[in-house]
């Protein structure tokens, strides 16, 4: 097949930068615009764990967000399957950004960053010929999220060398999804029904994974919402530190922001400046925070430690307020869509799907 010298697919900066599944969906919606209306009825709740000696913090969705979210068509191979196929991963690449799908896998970094067994779930974005470098998005060349390249053969040797054990994603089935930007239909509309219920989860710490029982059991001891922070507040008495929790925190609080910008303008609560205002001081607190958990971990200056703590116990009992002000302040009305006029007025699915501002 016909293939271009060089493709690129659209990627931006996202709002929320933690975690591979939860960034690469903001990087690739927000830079379609596209899908303010799901991503802001998403993304209240927070649930969290003390497992593997640090505190993981995560937002709902979790996990195979690429598959839960409404606005891409995603397809998942299993790295047998791909293996039968007998293509040259390099025009399987080729084919799949051509296709305008992003590709997320697990590659094996070792031989990249001269460390052994660092095995790493990246999002493949690009390809360039002429440079024969492959764009993709990580976290362990910068520890943080950003934009790499790597070599035409650094990408072969790193995707071939992944054991099964390590190819974790599919719920470790391994293999790849392809991730598509293609709105389902009907359109996902802003939710404020959901959207103050999961506020009410966020505020009381209720198990959020209740309602997905269906699909798979929850977690064992695990937190959610407010009670997040009484999880960092026992990892900081323990004299531990990692900034990435902090992190995650003051991504929720970044997007919270604009969530109520985006509610304000559309008159699903009543004015919230000083809420909005709020949220502003705390992302600062927490990005104080942050750099405060950095330098502990080079110092060990307890007075950092116990500068966080305060913050932290601060900025709980006002995100407990504003939270209680915002579903007070809710403007709200239950959404169904109607079958009648799919089906009725003979409006099916264009092939162009939808398109929402």
């Amino acid at each position: 097949g016909l293939t271009m010298p060089k493709r690129i697919l659209p990627v931006i900066q996202p709002t929320v930068t933690s975690w591979s599944w939860q960034a690469n969906t903001f990087a690739i919606l927000e830079a379609h615009n596209m899908g303010k209306e799901w991503l802001y009825s998403n993304y209240i709740q927070l649930v969290g764990n003390n497992f593997s000696n640090t505190v993981n913090i995560d937002f709902y969705p979790r996990g195979d967000v690429f598959s839960i979210c409404p606005l891409f068509c995603t397809q998942k191979i299993d790295r047998s399957f791909l293996q039968s196929l007998k293509c040259n991963p390099l025009d399987f690449l080729k084919l799949c950004i051509n296709n305008n799908c992003y590709i997320y896998a697990v590659l094996n970094y070792s031989d990249i960053l001269k460390y052994p067994n660092i095995y790493h779930d990246s999002m493949i974005y690009g390809y360039d010929d002429t440079s024969q470098r492959i764009f993709l998005t990580e976290f362990i060349f910068k520890n943080k999220y950003s934009f790499e390249t790597i070599s035409y053969s650094q990408f072969i040797n790193a995707c071939t060398n992944v054991p099964p054990e390590q190819d974790f994603i599919n719920d470790w089935r391994g293999g790849v999804q392809l991730i598509k930007v293609s709105p389902s239909y009907p359109p996902y509309y802003f939710d404020i029904y959901y959207v103050k219920e999961s506020f009410g989860e966020y505020l009381n710490g209720i198990e959020t994974a209740n309602r997905y029982r269906g699909f798979k059991p929850p977690y064992a001891n695990e937190v959610y919402g407010l009670d997040i922070y009484d999880l960092l507040i026992s990892f900081c008495y323990e004299k531990k530190y990692d900034y990435r929790p902090f992190s995650v925190l003051k991504d929720h609080h970044t997007l919270m922001i604009k969530r109520l910008i985006y509610m304000q303008e559309r008159q699903k609560v009543i004015d919230c400046t000083n809420i909005v205002n709020e949220y502003i001081k705390i992302v600062e607190s927490l990005q104080t925070i942050i750099s405060k958990e950095i330098k502990y971990s080079l110092k060990r200056n307890p007075q950092y430690m116990e500068d966080i703590l305060v913050q932290l116990k601060y900025i709980k009992s006002m995100d407990a307020k504003l939270v209680k002000e915002i579903i007070d302040n809710i403007v709200e009305h239950k959404y169904y869509f109607s079958y009648q006029t799919i089906f009725y007025k003979g409006i099916m699915p264009s092939e162009k799907g939808f398109r929402f501002s």
